[in-house]
């Protein structure tokens, strides 16, 4: 089968393009893996203890959302009710965001805070605040995966005649358990929420460029395999065929430039396209299927049409999967709007 000109700079345009696709995965892959590198957490949260509603609690319980801790002792005289208090007011000022984010309170006066102890203290301020304790073996352990420092102090006025020195600080750590942020005694509730606020949009930011990016990804090939059928092949396009092309070809370019530039705002154009191309094929598919009636028409008066047998694609009509492309482009760029807003 011998190629035009014009099918050979169709062909070699689609060989640029999947190189482009290439080195576009590659350099993604390699700016992703530098910010890991860049922004490796300085230690992990990582412990074994007991809840107070007497159950068994680890890291891997909370994986996927964000866990806001504290240590301290339940008779603590201020500084631990104050910073419970702060989480309690952040946990209410988060809203619906507040199901991703899990508040924990560790004890490190083990022997006074049971889990029955604890069940009594922690709904004091926020039924979503989960207490832990253990044994003192689990306790130091735990303070050193963190770290934090606490102690003993003898102090005959306080109950059981001593109290607890510790680390003030609220630790947060983000999905995967790695140390995100952290906050000193004192730091007002509206200061914590907002900067916990900025680090939820940071990772929605993350999953949107990743719906983004499939997106493109579909237009991409979408693309390149119409040109292929129709341009090396020789497969004649129907006239839908041609103006569902007129969408598709400018989401492959618009989300690509928007996943160079980092600008998630390009979803609301991929909604659009995707929409009017969806529309071309909802009718395409009516009328491959005899809902609409009419007769699809070839380009040329002796040329192949979509809707023949052999424009099957593993037994799948070619109008189907324009449709499914169309709607999978469109979900998923307004995913990654959704994603990319707080």
């Amino acid at each position: 089968m011998s190629l035009t000109s014009a099918q050979k700079f169709l062909w070699v345009l689609a060989g640029v393009a999947a190189l482009a696709f290439v080195w576009l995965l590659l350099w993604s892959d390699y700016r992703a893996d530098r910010a890991r590198t860049d922004a490796e957490p300085p230690f992990f949260a990582k412990f074994e203890l007991t809840d107070h509603q007497g159950m068994v609690r680890t890291e891997e319980d909370f994986a996927g959302r964000w866990m806001l801790v504290f240590f301290g002792f339940t008779n603590c005289p201020d500084v631990c009710p104050t910073t419970l208090s702060e989480v309690a007011a952040v946990m209410d000022g988060l809203g619906d965001d507040a199901a991703k984010v899990q508040p924990i309170f560790i004890t490190i006066d083990p022997e006074r805070d049971t889990p029955a102890a604890l069940a009594e203290y922690v709904p004091l301020f926020d039924a979503s605040i989960i207490g832990l304790t253990g044994t003192p073996e689990q306790i130091a352990a735990t303070s050193e995966t963190f770290p934090i420092f606490f102690e003993r102090v003898e102090e005959a006025a306080a109950p059981d005649g001593y109290t607890m020195g510790h680390t003030s600080h609220l630790f947060l750590f983000d999905p995967d358990a790695g140390f995100a942020d952290s906050w000193p005694y004192g730091t007002p509730a509206e200061e914590i929420l907002a900067d916990l606020e900025e680090d939820l949009i940071d990772m929605n930011r993350i999953s949107g460029e990743t719906a983004l990016g499939l997106a493109w990804i579909i237009a991409l090939v979408a693309s390149l395999a119409v040109l292929f059928i129709g341009e090396v092949l020789g497969q004649t396009p129907c006239v839908l065929c041609w103006f569902q092309r007129a969408f598709m070809f400018p989401l492959a370019i618009i989300l690509g430039l928007g996943l160079w530039w980092r600008d998630g705002r390009v979803g609301r154009y991929g909604i659009a396209l995707a929409l009017g191309g969806g529309a071309i094929a909802l009718w395409h598919m009516g009328l491959y299927v005899g809902l609409v009636p009419e007769r699809i028409q070839p380009c040329t008066a002796t040329g192949p049409s979509c809707t023949d047998d052999n424009q099957l694609v593993f037994g799948i009509p070619i109008p189907l999967m324009a449709l499914a492309a169309f709607a999978l482009i469109g979900a998923l760029s307004a995913l990654s709007l959704k994603d990319t807003r707080k």
